[in-house]
C-alpha cells in the first residue's frame, strides 16, 4: 500500500509539473530545444528539468576595464575607486615641454653670464657672445631686442665701475653719429635679412682679427684728434646697434686702428655704447618689440648679466694693454667664426 501510494504521489507530481509547463509555454515562447545544453541528451532525464539557455540568448556581461596600474591602498582590484591615466602622448609631451624649459633656462643663464662678463671686460660683445646661445633655443624675433636689453644692463654696470675713466667729451663724435644711425638700423629689421647682414659682419670680424694677429695694418704711433671720421664710424655703429645690438664693433675696430691704448679706447666707446643701446631700447619700445614675452626672458637673463658684467669690470682693471688687445682680437675672431657658422 505504501508503495502504491508513493507511485500515486509521483504520478500526481508529474501531472502538476506538466500543467505548469503548459501554462508557462502559453505565456512565453517555447525554447529552442536544438540549442539545449548537454543535459538534455542524457537518456531518462526530463528535458525540462535541466533546461539551459543557449549561448546566443545568454546575457553578455560587460568586461571590466583593465587596471592600468597595480592595485594600491587607494584603489580596489578593478581600479574602480581611483583610475590614474596611463603615460600616454599627452604626458610624454608634458615631459618634453618641461625639458625644453630647462634647456631654455640653461641657455639664457649661460649666454647672459658669459656675455655679461665679456661686456664688462671689453665694453662690448653682448651680441657677439649671447647670440651663439640664444639663437639655439629662443624664437628669432626675440633675440635682437633681448640682446639690446641685456647689453644695456651690462653697460650700466660698466658705467658705475668705470665712471672715473670715461670721457664723454671725447666720445661726442661717436655718439652724435650713433644716435642718427639707430633709427636706420631699427627700420632695417623689416627690410633686410638679419642672417645676410650678420654673415657679412662675421666675415669682416674674422678677416680683421686674422690681419691684426698677422701685424697688419700697423698701429699708429700717435693717434689723431677726433673728427668727422669718428662721426661716420659712430653712424655705422648706430646702424648695427639698432639692427642687431652690434654697436661696439665698428668703434672698437676704428679706435684700435688709430692706435689708442686700452683705457683710451674704453673711455671713448663705453659712453657711446651706453647711449646707443639706450636709444636702441627706446626705439624697440616704440615699434612694439619690448612686449611681455620678451620681458619674461629678460627677467631670467638680467641677474646673470649683472653678475657677469661685475666680474668682467674687475678683470679689466687688472689687465695690461697688450693682454687686453690680444683678448679682444681673440674674442672678435671666435665671435665672427660663430656668426658665419650659424649662417651656413
Amino acid at each position: 500500500m505504501r508503495g502504491s501510494e508513493s507511485i500515486a504521489q509521483i504520478g500526481l507530481r508529474q501531472a502538476v509539473y506538466r500543467i505548469e509547463i503548459k501554462s508557462h509555454s502559453k505565456l512565453s515562447p517555447s525554447p529552442d530545444l536544438s540549442n539545449r545544453g548537454p543535459a538534455a541528451s542524457i537518456p531518462g532525464k526530463n528535458p525540462y528539468s535541466t533546461f539551459r539557455l543557449s549561448k546566443k540568448t545568454a546575457p553578455k556581461r560587460s568586461p571590466q576595464p583593465k587596471c592600468q596600474l597595480p592595485p594600491s591602498p587607494y584603489a580596489d582590484s578593478r581600479c574602480s575607486l581611483l583610475r590614474l591615466p596611463a603615460t600616454g602622448p599627452s604626458v610624454r609631451r608634458l615631459i618634453q615641454e618641461s625639458s625644453i624649459d630647462v634647456q631654455i633656462f640653461a641657455a639664457l643663464a649661460s649666454g647672459a653670464l658669459t656675455a655679461g662678463f665679456i661686456n664688462g671686460f671689453a665694453g662690448f660683445g653682448t651680441a657677439l657672445v649671447a647670440s651663439g646661445f640664444w639663437f639655439l633655443v629662443l624664437p628669432p624675433h626675440i633675440v635682437p631686442p633681448l640682446i639690446i636689453v641685456s647689453a644695456l644692463a651690462a653697460q650700466l654696470v660698466g658705467l658705475l665701475g668705470l665712471s672715473a675713466e670715461l670721457n664723454w667729451r671725447k666720445s661726442s663724435y661717436l655718439i652724435s653719429g650713433g644716435i642718427l644711425g639707430v633709427p636706420i638700423g631699427a627700420a632695417m629689421l623689416a627690410l633686410l635679412d638679419p642672417v645676410l647682414v650678420k654673415s657679412a659682419v662675421g666675415g669682416f670680424l674674422v678677416a680683421y682679427a686674422l690681419l691684426q694677429f698677422a701685424g697688419w695694418p700697423k698701429k699708429r704711433t700717435k693717434a689723431r684728434a677726433e673728427g668727422h671720421a669718428d662721426r661716420f664710424v659712430g653712424l655705422a655703429g648706430g646702424v648695427m646697434g639698432g639692427f642687431a645690438g652690434l654697436s661696439g664693433v665698428a668703434p672698437l675696430v676704428w679706435l684700435q686702428l688709430r692706435g689708442f691704448s686700452a683705457n683710451e679706447q674704453r673711455e671713448r666707446y663705453q659712453p657711446f655704447n651706453l647711449l646707443v643701446l639706450a636709444f636702441a631700447a627706446g626705439a624697440m619700445l616704440l615699434i612694439g618689440k619690448l612686449d611681455q614675452e620678451l620681458m619674461s626672458f629678460a627677467a631670467i637673463s638680467a641677474p646673470f648679466t649683472l653678475i657677469g658684467a661685475f666680474v668682467g669690470v674687475r678683470a679689466f682693471k687688472g689687465i695690461s694693454d697688450a693682454g687686453f688687445r690680444r683678448a679682444v682680437l681673440l674674442l672678435l675672431l671666435i665671435s665672427g667664426g660663430l656668426i658665419v657658422a650659424q649662417s651656413l
